[in-house]
């Protein structure tokens, strides 16, 4: 699903994507690597989680059409 989202974006001409993943989400941040992501920064206390805040890592990846 995540190829068919950064091969459509591509074929739209969107230049960046970008996503939040919780730290501890270790598979999810590295599935995205694995589509081309790169991890941009910490956003700290961005997204709650059973009530509670948690820091997100800020994931983007740029579109290698011209």
């Amino acid at each position: 699903m995540l190829h068919k989202q950064v091969t459509a974006a591509d074929a739209a001409g969107t230049w960046t994507l970008h996503t939040a993943i919780f730290p501890e989400n270790r598979a999810g941040i590295a599935l995205h690597h694995a589509a081309g992501y790169r991890t941009v920064g910490i956003r700290e206390r961005t997204a709650q989680l059973n009530g509670v805040w948690h820091d997100t890592i800020l994931i983007e990846r740029r579109s290698l059409v011209n």
